[in-house]
């Protein structure tokens, strides 16, 4: 019997480390079955982000950097590459580069406010 997948998309401002660590140690494990999870924040596209290594000390989740082309697995968490924005097409990321690098905005979150959210309805169209 097929279970449904469930993508929990969760978005930060460059300052919401801390709020997503707190998040993160504190999912159930039982959510290991059937979803996972999509973590875009906003940073400089050219910044070194350390978030894959700090999210996996505070998770029992496996997490990863997300990778174009990937197929999304239960149980896992994947961030979102900081020159990226994602977005999710047939249980599939998608990533594109961003263009404007001097903005340090990702399409993704910035949508958020506007509630044009291209990356929280891409993910609603997995199956």
């Amino acid at each position: 019997m097929k279970t449904d997948l469930y993508v929990i998309g969760i978005g930060a401002s460059a300052g919401g480390l801390e709020a997503l660590t707190d998040f993160i140690s504190h999912l159930p494990s039982d959510l290991e079955s059937n979803a996972c999870f999509l973590v875009a924040q906003h940073l400089s596209p050219t910044h070194r982000s350390m978030l894959v290594q700090i999210l996996a000390r505070e998770s029992s989740f496996p997490v990863q950097e997300a990778k174009d082309g990937e197929f999304l697995e239960a149980g896992k968490i994947y961030i979102t590459p900081p020159d990226s924005d994602i977005q999710v097409s047939q249980n599939k990321i998608l990533l594109s580069i961003l263009f404007f690098k001097f903005i340090f905005c990702k399409k993704s979150i910035h949508s958020l406010c506007f509630l044009r959210d291209i990356y929280l309805s891409s993910a609603n169209k997995l199956i």
